[in-house]
């Protein structure tokens, strides 16, 4: 007989990182043990932590516990209430900590408390025959909102009730959705135009589905989506720019274990494409947070499952098309699963379990990670004509603007794109390191591939593009006809971007950066250029989030080009 024992584990490090060396460690053991399932930021000073004590080794939940943790790694205070929720996150509202009460009652129950966590009241209403489940949200002008999932006591009429909550904890307005079958919402956000809902349903056929609702309660459109399998489940929805989404979640599939999905939605909810990831053992994704160069998914990782019942922390690092940069597996750590993420500042909260195996106990465990370095590179790398059977050469020029040492490991290449690279080479903080690299075409043709530059924070990749004759025609080809400056790529941009623009004759060249407000934020360039293409990185950590201008001057020429950051 095996019985799984998990414990609480918390795992803090940088938004942009695989692990580094730690800050500190904390470790809370109780007698019993305890588990968290879920938290929020406190500001950018400290996190609350809410889950549940366990009444003996057999991993029975007793009472919903909640926690506070400062980012130096203090616990603050830790405190428990009867009868004990299973699912549902805690929430900062107006300087409170609101939490809800139990699962399996007749009435939802809202507790407020203070950031010091004493009790400020409570809120019992909406009587049901079964409450499902239940978690708190926000919605517009961060009004608190709590969603339940309701069924009969015959587990039939099931219903999903979305309240809108007063300062008091108390529902201003409820709008009820009626499902014709068994229905589990597991996410809930708030988009500019209304509601979008994530879960599963009763439904081997279509068991996923999204639904978005407008601000009246109105449905705007619901999407079903097959996925071969059982225990199949999507837990984190993540709204994106062009207005699409990006789900995360798991399905157990016949053959292949329990492997990790990923499902991208168009602004109205069709399928633009799917993703999985891991399998045959049994892994898990349940979080998705965006990163300079795409998104990580986060859950746990188990290859020999059923033979060995031990998880591994698994973080996922992949492109915007959800393509596989590089994973982290920490395989040091003994039964250890990450069930939630929270992503603040320069941080990231992993919350999940531990058991200890030598006293077989439930562990309340953190670990402040470091910040760590940042890469900034060029995205993309342009080599001239170059004769089929010879070799050309630029230069990728890497600079660390984080706060650690940046270790580059090694540079995973493609076909024709081969970097000049021994690895380890170590950048300090504020300095650049030069990788040649190398293109070499053994037919004619114009080439397009990815090189990945791996290293001691996420991965980095950088298009390479190519253009192979069978004659050399530099002398041509090299010199443009008219001045120009492109548009930059990549637009949006998050960490970096590059400009590329065009001289026919030498010239005196200058590229400025502007804001909205025509104010000057910077000077890319003010040199004397020769004739051909020339390219220009900008990034701006300190800069926020908006429309700014490049303008390139060149003699008589004038011209400008709009960048969107993002952040």
């Amino acid at each position: 007989m095996f019985t799984r024992i998990l414990g609480m584990v918390v795992i803090a490090l940088s938004a942009s990182a695989q692990l580094i060396d730690p800050i500190w460690t904390q470790t809370i053991e109780d007698e019993d043990g305890s588990e968290f399932r879920s938290g929020c930021a406190v500001g950018d000073s400290a996190f609350v932590l809410y889950g549940y004590e366990m009444l003996n080794e057999f991993y029975s939940p007793d009472s919903t516990v909640l926690c506070m943790v400062t980012k130096a790694g203090e616990t603050l205070w830790r405190k428990a209430f009867e009868p004990y929720a299973f699912s549902g996150h805690p929430l900062i509202h107006n300087g409170e900590i609101w939490i809800r009460g139990s699962l399996f009652s007749v009435s939802s129950q809202i507790i407020r408390l203070s950031l010091a966590g004493d009790t400020l009241g409570t809120a019992t209403w909406g009587e049901y025959q079964y409450i499902q489940r239940a978690f708190l949200t926000t919605g517009l002008n961060d009004q608190p909102i709590m969603v339940r999932q309701l069924a009969d006591s015959n587990f039939e009429n099931h219903r999903t009730d979305i309240s809108f909550l007063d300062e008091q904890g108390f529902p201003l307005m409820t709008v009820n959705i009626d499902w014709d079958s068994a229905h589990y919402v597991h996410d809930f956000i708030t988009v500019s135009d209304g509601y979008v809902l994530l879960g599963s349903q009763a439904n081997e056929v279509e068991p996923l589905f999204w639904m978005k609702i407008g601000f009246s309660g109105e449905v705007l459109w619901y999407r079903t989506l097959f996925v071969p399998g059982q225990n199949k489940f999507l837990v984190n929805i993540l709204p994106l720019d062009d207005g699409g989404f990006l789900t995360v979640g798991s399905a157990s599939i016949t053959g292949h274990g329990d492997q990790g999905w990923l499902v991208k939605l168009s602004s109205v909810g069709d399928t633009v494409w799917t993703k999985n990831y891991g399998g045959p053992g049994a892994d898990q994704l349940h979080s998705i947070i965006p990163t300079d160069s795409g998104y990580t998914l986060v859950g746990y990782y188990n290859q020999d499952f059923p033979g060995d019942y031990y998880w591994d922390t698994w973080m996922l690092f992949v492109d915007e098309n959800g393509d596989s940069l590089n994973q982290f597996v920490d395989t040091l750590t003994e039964s250890e699963s990450v069930l939630n993420v929270i992503a603040v500042d320069s941080t990231i909260l992993l919350i999940g379990g531990r058991h200890n195996p030598f006293s077989n106990r439930y562990i309340a465990d953190a670990t402040l990670w470091g910040k760590t370095p940042v890469i900034e590179a060029q995205s993309f790398l342009g080599f001239r004509e170059t004769i089929v059977g010879e070799s050309r050469v630029e230069s990728l020029t890497v600079y660390n603007r984080g706060s650690n040492v940046l270790r580059i490991d090694s540079i995973a290449d493609a076909s024709l794109f081969d970097a000049v690279f021994e690895g380890p080479h170590f950048v300090e903080v504020g300095e650049t390191y030069s990788i040649p690299i190398t293109f070499s075409p053994v037919q004619t043709g114009a080439f397009v591939d990815t090189i990945v530059i791996l290293s001691n924070t996420l991965p980095h990749p950088i298009r390479c593009i190519g253009f192979a004759t069978l004659t050399s025609t530099d002398s041509v080809a090299i010199v443009p006809k008219s001045f120009a400056v492109h548009p930059p790529y990549p637009n949006p941009f998050n960490a970096s971007t590059s400009i590329e623009f065009e001289l026919p004759r030498s010239a005196d060249v200058t590229l400025k950066v502007y804001d909205v407000q025509g104010r000057l934020v910077t000077t890319l360039l003010d040199v004397v250029a020769a004739a051909g293409v020339h390219s220009v990185s900008w990034g701006c950590a300190e800069c926020a989030s908006g429309l700014y201008f490049v303008r390139m001057e060149a003699g008589e020429f004038v011209a400008t080009q709009k960048l969107l950051l993002v952040k």
